[in-house]
Parts: structure tokens; C-alpha cells; sequence
């Protein structure tokens, strides 16, 4: 599949889960930041599996954020540049070292990546990036893929 259809399905299942979440449990909020940090999130997530291919979107998206970052970091903030770095690493190893749909499309793989965002935000919006990134597996039809 490629970027426009893993797009939709990741955004339908996203917004669902969103919706559905938020009349069920309450957990996430009706405010301007919530709504944009999740729209954030589901198109990040729903395209992070093909980070192994080395000319799919989200690695040349990955490619510019890295280079502003290190830009950006050097003149004004150095751990900004650290992590722009390790991104930029961690997206030359993975388009050039590692086969396409391998570990990266993984159920592991997605648990890994929402982790993240547990840290950084809360089990919500991790819950939604797991949620949107394995969308991108049930898509591709590696829906019961662990490693």
C-alpha cells in the first residue's frame, strides 16, 4: 500500500478510536491541543512502519526534521542537534540496514515506538499512536506479526 492509503486507513482508524475513546472513557480532551497533537500523532504513526524503506515518506520527512534539528541545535540549542542526530541515525540504519516489512512492521516494533509518547505525553495519546501505527500493519496484511 502506499502513503495516500495508509494514510486514510491510519486517519479512519484514528479517529474513530479517538472518538470512541473520548465518549467512552473520557480520555481525551475536547481542547485545540489535544485535537492537534492526535492529528499529529495518527499521521506520524500510521506511516512509521515504512521508516525501513529508504525512499518511503516518513524517511525523507524524518531526513528534513533531522537536518532543521542539527541546524537548529549547532546555532541555538546543542541537544536539540543531539536528537536531531540520533533521529537521523536511528532512519539511516533502518532504510539502509534493515529489509523492508521486517522487524520494523512488527507488532513489537509499534509497541516500542508508542512508548515514547507514554513518557513525553500520557497513555492516551500512546494508546493512539499504537492504535495508528498498527493500522499501517493491517493494512500491508501483517496484522499478527510480533517480530
Amino acid at each position: 500500500m502506499n502513503r495516500g492509503g495508509h494514510l486514510l486507513v491510519g486517519y479512519s482508524v484514528g479517529i474513530i478510536f479517538f472518538i470512541v475513546m473520548n465518549l467512552w472513557l473520557g480520555w481525551f480532551g475536547k481542547d485545540i491541543f489535544t485535537i492537534l497533537l492526535s492529528l499529529f500523532v495518527i499521521g506520524l504513526y500510521c506511516l512509521l512502519p515504512d521508516v525501513d524503506h529508504p525512499i518511503s515518506t516518513i524517511t525523507w520527512i524524518f531526513v528534513g526534521v533531522s537536518v532543521v534539528g542539527l541546524i537548529y541545535g549547532f546555532l541555538f540549542d546543542i541537544v536539540i542537534a543531539y536528537y536531531a542526530f540520533g533521529l537521523l541515525c536511528f532512519t539511516f540504519f533502518c532504510a539502509q540496514f534493515l529489509s523492508h516489512r521486517g522487524i520494523i512492521h512488527s507488532i513489537l516494533f509499534c509497541v516500542l515506538a508508542s512508548l515514547p509518547l507514554f513518557f513525553i505525553f500520557n497513555i492516551q495519546v500512546a494508546a493512539l499512536g499504537l492504535v495508528s501505527s498498527y493500522s499501517h500493519l493491517v493494512a500491508d496484511g501483517e496484522w499478527f506479526k510480533f517480530i
